[in-house]
């Protein structure tokens, strides 16, 4: 008998209410998800692509409980996030935590980087607060983990590089010791040999620690690296899920085959590249 999943979806919808054209027009909606079911077992990693428009990005935001679903449930380890009480939503957030797109626009710029990594275990114990220096020593531990130094917790994070910027984000996802964590596009804003280093950072991370990852990206090439298995996604609707290996050699839904296409015929160089 096979093990629980990590992460259970079920049936998630979402559906946006739009402007309305004119003072007496009817309500209009956008329908960003429809019926996405998915199952996401602890170790592996599952890619969800799509082309901008698809759903992805929503999909993150779901799972992360940052949006309610029009329709569906997200069940960590079998709790249903979508109905748990604020309170015990912020406990459940230590085991999963995300990396967003955009190292410039997820780290709050007026804070030192010890606190920013340290916010999620600081949020995560608001009841019995821990003390200064027990955050920054976590917060060391953590930079440590992504190849930065302690003297870098007192820095902000203008004074880093994108690619380090991002090692901070991911230190901060880590703090918690998450089973689970969602990656938005998380090497797409970063130049093509700092993404090799970062890939290359997550999959030593996942071998360290048994994390599983929902990496969102539009990028294949990315996914058939990172992932065990991939969901593909046409305007909010699942076309294509299967095992990666699979889907890259004989993918059988058009669009999937679309998006394969696009794909240089050789790999990109930074795939095989090792960390400095």
């Amino acid at each position: 008998m096979s093990a629980a999943p990590l992460l259970d979806v079920r049936h998630l919808s979402r559906r946006f209410a739009l402007p309305r054209a004119g003072l007496w027009s009817a309500p209009a909606h956008l329908q960003a998800l429809s019926d996405v079911s998915f199952t996401l077992h602890a170790g592996k990693s599952l890619g969800v692509v799509g082309e901008s428009g698809s759903g992805k990005s929503t999909l993150a935001r779901l799972v992360m409980a940052l949006d309610q679903p029009s329709a569906g449930q997200v069940l960590m380890n079998g709790v249903d996030l979508h109905a748990l009480s604020a309170a015990d939503l912020r406990q459940a957030r230590s085991g999963f935590q995300m990396v967003f797109q955009d190292p410039y626009g997820s780290l709050d710029p007026r804070q030192l980087v010890w606190r920013i990594v340290a916010e999620p275990l600081a949020s995560l114990h608001a009841g019995k607060a821990l003390s200064r220096a027990e955050l920054r020593e976590r917060a060391a531990q953590a930079l440590h983990e992504v190849g930065l130094r302690s003297g870098d917790l007192d820095k902000y994070p203008h004074e880093f590089s994108g690619g380090q910027r991002q090692r901070i984000a991911i230190a901060r996802a880590l703090i918690t010791r998450p089973a689970l964590i969602v990656a938005d596009e998380p090497v797409s804003a970063l130049d093509v040999s700092v993404q090799a280093q970062v890939l290359n950072l997550m999959m030593d991370l996942q071998d360290r620690y048994g994390l599983s990852y929902l990496f969102v990206s539009h990028d294949l090439a990315v996914v058939n690296l990172m992932c065990d298995d991939v969901l593909v996604l046409q305007s909010g609707r699942v076309v294509e899920q299967g095992p990666a290996s699979q889907i890259f050699k004989q993918a059988e839904h058009p669009y999937t085959r679309k998006l394969l296409a696009a794909i240089p015929g050789q790999p990109p160089s930074f795939l095989t590249q090792e960390t400095p």
